[in-house]
């Protein structure tokens, strides 16, 4: 059966019209051009529907209606076999385009059948009418479009009675357990990706092949546990633009459903977030215990994805008094090699865009030392860098995942704070900015040897409470977007020496952390002292 809206309304009424054919050619031949001489007609329609809530947490539910491909098996005592299963095909209103559901359709059974009453039961595409196999491996290609379920593992029970009219109606009881995602992310930092994979890992068999009575699925038997039937996988397909992180709950962007056994267990859903562009995919995990599934009910789970680490994507010109797309914001290039011109060209046509171009120390000249009054006042100093490069214990991590402009990437730097650094090298924080490891002040330096740390560490620090991260951000030359996850720098607050187009700055990538003297017309991100 098919999922067509995420309010959940069932148990589903169907009415089945009985009637014998004997030589009703044109009927039989609108239905099919069936050969027999004798079928049983039963045309199922959905009754007035019972909705039901407050038994599963989440805003909504599944509302079942009848797929092009369902059949549906019939116990016939006066057979043998005793449960038979109806014709191939069948009529249904509304099946444009093929694919959809209906609320309406024919089903046909050899015979004249004549019971008060008989069991009917759905088993999805199960070739037996007492075993039911829940796919471990499932797949949905639209959102809130759920045309899987019967192949997943869908099924469901009712007893038909026969009426004074000769209709037999029922009520389809569903007796598989469902589970809704509805994933969100309200930072909107990760518009530009797209859910590929949604994972559920329990503690007991949730897949797997269950038998089917009357009353249900034969929980007291389930398969023994094992890896495979511990797991279910809904792999999430369509359109790039299908299964997008909307910025609040939204089923037409998203809503992935999944069949599963009712039961309670300890489960841990695992989300697998894939970014359309860079094409890096993020791992988030939600644990969630003693959680009850119950047959014919569905289970939403709205779950806000609040990235840990992502930035505003704001990058500066050294010093300037507004960022380097202030004003252009909705122009900015935000994936690697675009470029857009409304960069700041010159200090005339984008003052406060453009860089600080006071003069850096020159005793010769007689300049004096002097700092950042802007933008970038709060970094820290070119002393405070070199402790930085070579005292805190720099890491290159290509793991943890960050994202900036609605995009995902890896690459950055975990240093020491300068908390840590102090302590460990018995010194105070003034000292930090007032001189370099070696003792010297570089802001009242012309000439720099080099700061450079060669030997980085990789991965992850064992105890980050002593580090703070710094992305690879990469930069802007000329309005053109390059170097982010692979290359990152950010500004100090002291202009380079003997001249006013140059600023310090800490760059890094993962084969070293530098202190360099980079053109003040680049746009870097800033950092705060930490």
């Amino acid at each position: 059966m098919k999922l067509e809206y995420m309010k959940l309304l069932f148990p589903l009424a169907i009415a089945l019209v009985l009637t014998v054919s004997c030589g009703n050619d044109d009927s039989l031949t609108e239905q099919g051009n069936r050969s027999e001489n004798t079928v049983t007609r039963f045309v199922a329609k959905a009754s007035p529907i019972t909705r039901t809530s407050g038994k599963y947490d989440g805003a909504g539910g599944l509302d079942f209606c009848w797929n092009e491909n369902d059949r549906l098996w019939l116990c016939n005592p006066d057979a043998m076999p005793h449960w038979i299963r109806n014709h191939q095909g069948y009529s249904g209103s509304g099946f444009v385009p093929a694919g959809d559901c209906a609320s309406s359709v024919s089903f046909y059974f050899p015979g004249a059948l004549t019971r008060e009453e008989y069991s009917v039961r759905y088993t999805g595409e199960s070739d037996s009418p007492d075993k039911v196999m829940i796919q471990s491996h499932q797949s949905q290609q639209k959102p809130n479009n759920a045309t899987q379920l019967g192949v997943a593992g869908d099924c469901g029970v009712a007893i038909a009675k026969r009426l004074p009219t000769g209709t037999y109606s029922f009520n389809i009881a569903h007796k598989s357990a469902y589970a809704t995602f509805l994933a969100y992310s309200a930072q909107g930092v990760a518009a530009n990706s797209r859910l590929t994979k949604i994972r559920v890992k329990a503690n007991q068999a949730i897949a797997g092949e269950f038998k089917l009575n009357d009353s249900g699925l034969d929980l007291n038997n389930r398969p023994v546990a094992s890896v495979a039937n511990r797991t279910i996988e809904l792999a999430l397909g369509g359109s790039g633009t299908d299964f997008t992180l909307p910025s609040s709950p939204d089923p037409s962007v998203n809503a992935a459903t999944m069949v599963l056994a009712p039961g309670k267990y300890n489960i841990t859903v695992e989300y697998t977030l894939t970014d359309l562009s860079t094409h890096q995919s993020t791992v988030i995990t939600r644990n969630y215990s003693n959680l009850e599934f119950e047959a014919g009910l569905n289970k939403t789970f709205l779950v806000s994805f609040d990235m840990p680490i992502f930035y505003k994507g704001l990058y500066y010109m050294w010093d300037a008094r507004q960022h380097y797309w202030f004003g252009f914001d909705t122009v900015q290039p935000t994936t690697k090699g675009n470029t857009n011109g409304n960069y700041p060209h010159d200090k005339a046509s984008a003052s406060v865009r453009w860089y600080n171009d006071v003069e850096g120390y020159d005793w010769y000249y007689g300049f004096p030392a002097v700092s950042a009054s802007n933008s970038c006042a709060d970094c820290p100093n070119v002393n405070e860098l070199a402790w930085y490069a070579l005292k805190g214990d720099p890491h290159w991590d290509d793991t943890t995942r960050w994202y900036i402009l609605g995009h995902a990437y890896t690459g950055g730097i975990w240093l020491k704070k300068q908390t840590v650094i102090a302590s460990e090298n018995g010194v105070s924080l003034s000292a930090l900015r007032n001189t370099a490891p070696d003792g010297k002040d570089l802001t009242h330096k012309t000439s720099f040897p080099g700061y450079d740390n060669w030997n980085l560490k990789k991965g992850h620090p064992s105890d980050i409470s002593h580090y703070f991260f710094i992305p690879a951000m990469g930069n802007y030359f000329n309005g053109k977007f390059q170097d982010i996850g692979f290359h990152g720098a950010v500004w100090s607050s002291t202009p380079a020496p003997a001249g006013n187009n140059g600023a310090y700055g800490l760059g890094f990538w993962h084969g070293s952390v530098r202190v360099l003297n980079y053109n003040r017309n680049l746009g870097y991100p800033l950092l705060k002292r930490q």
